[in-house]
């Protein structure tokens, strides 16, 4: 391997570094590039190797991503004045819990087993918050909930 493709490789390599020190996404960066993410990730992981220009370019445009990505974070959170009268609420449906119920005992879980055997991880409290239809559990414990029973998303979500 000759030299220069030694120090592209290096370089390539801190650039990848860089996006994973600060969550950066190879999407994320090709957009800001205004490039197809599949030929940036093509020159980060090595199958093609870049020209000078174009690494300087990913370099340059990275550090800018950066320091935007910095500020946002640093900037005072602004928050829109909206009343309550804007949403309409939503409603648990009223089987809900009780199907969540339904599916524990039918596997023999208890509320600690269920809420472990989730991903991510619950507590059981929250477990116990779903079954009295206190709170409504995110989409993704839906679709868990649901394989885990053996059941449709559909009949678990309608009544």
């Amino acid at each position: 391997m000759d030299i220069q493709k030694k120090e592209k490789l290096a370089a390539l390599q801190i650039i990848r570094d860089k996006m994973k020190t600060h969550k950066i996404s190879t999407i994320e960066l090709a957009k800001f590039l205004n490039i197809d993410s599949v030929s940036l990730s093509d020159f980060l992981f090595y199958r093609k190797v870049p020209n000078d220009k174009l690494i300087n370019k990913i370099s340059t445009n990275l550090e800018k991503l950066e320091m935007s990505k910095f500020k946002s974070l640093n900037e005072e959170p602004t928050f829109i004045d909206l009343s309550f009268s804007d949403f309409e609420a939503s409603k648990i449906p009223p089987k809900l819990g009780e199907k969540i119920c339904r599916i524990r005992e039918k596997i023999q879980l208890n509320r600690e087993e269920l809420a472990s055997c989730l991903k991510p991880p619950v507590s059981s409290q929250i477990v116990a918050y779903w079954e009295d239809n206190i709170i409504i559990p995110k989409l993704e414990y839906c679709v868990q909930l649901s394989d885990l029973g053996v059941v449709t998303l559909d009949w678990l979500l309608r009544d």
